[in-house]
């Protein structure tokens, strides 16, 4: 199943966890009144694991189940007249978590199958290795580092400014479509285009660069640098704009465009795959 198919699957999963809920809050709503305020708020939660992080947003559904817990406590020990607890507040008390990891389904797939993980990627040995697995690499004279290299870098980075109260940020850029332009156009071609992509970030990010997937890089840029973010996107956009005018198209089925996810730290975290998990985000919302 391609990573379009399962988004839709996951999408289906979720509509139709929404459409059951409604149901059982309708049906159960004469004698359940307060149904109707555990379905907002299931709904508000799986919203928000559409939108953040898997632990922030267990840690939310925790805090949200423990309060509709000590709401049934004092229903039935200390509100009068005494209510005895039902199997419909049982039933929510299972629903809340469920629409939490519901919400961020598509993302927890994305990470399990998108080029966007620093270990799917492979630290090609050779041209042997590289005609067996076939992606395109960068040159090395571009001096980019490994996946597995620069997690531990960033970790590194991660510790010096914390220790010196530095903030720095995480910046990736995905080639869209790369996949589908090197299937029609050859890998000699998509080559080219990534090389193109890979000296130009060079130009910006002066820290540490890494090629994480096929058509991805990422780069550490200093507290310094963080304020050429917004020019460092506009000018790879013109020049990758610029750059496509003269490669080959064939009407239109194929569009390039590059993707950014940013992340800073410590404002986004204080750990490296927290920071790789914020900009994989942006890219996969990015790209929607």
């Amino acid at each position: 199943m391609s990573q379009a198919e399962r988004f839709y699957a996951n999408l289906f999963v979720q509509l139709l966890a929404v459409l059951l809920l409604s149901f059982y809050v309708f049906m159960t709503f004469p004698t359940n009144p307060m149904n109707i305020y555990w379905f907002i708020g299931s709904l508000l939660l799986m919203v928000y694991g559409m939108l953040r992080s898997v632990s922030e947003t267990l840690l939310v559904c925790l805090m949200f189940t423990l309060l509709f817990g000590g709401f049934i406590l004092y229903r039935s020990w200390l509100a009068i007249p005494i209510v005895e607890a039902s199997w419909n507040e049982l039933i929510w008390l299972v629903i809340f978590p469920c629409s939490a990891l519901l919400g961020g389904i598509n993302r927890y797939s994305n990470i399990a199958t998108s080029d966007t993980s620093f270990f799917s990627f492979l630290d090609l040995e050779g041209p042997a290795s590289l005609q067996e697995v076939g992606p395109c690499t960068v040159e090395e004279r571009f001096g980019y580092m490994s996946g597995t290299a620069f997690l531990y870098k960033l970790e590194e980075e991660v510790l010096i400014g914390l220790k010196d109260r530095k903030k720095f940020n995480m910046l990736m850029i995905e080639i869209e479509q790369f996949r589908e332009y090197k299937r029609m156009f050859g890998t000699d071609q998509a080559q080219l285009i990534l090389n193109f992509v890979a000296e130009w970030f060079l130009e910006f990010s002066t820290n540490a660069r890494a090629q994480v997937g096929e058509a991805i890089l990422a780069g550490i840029l200093t507290e310094q640098e963080r304020d050429w973010i917004p020019s460092v996107q506009e000018n790879l956009e013109n020049q990758f704009y610029e750059m496509l005018l003269n490669r080959p198209r064939r009407e239109g089925t194929v569009k390039l465009k590059l993707k950014f996810g940013i992340a800073e730290c410590p404002s986004d975290g204080i750990e490296a795959r927290t920071l790789i998990e914020k900009a994989r985000n942006e890219l996969t919302w990015n790209g929607l």
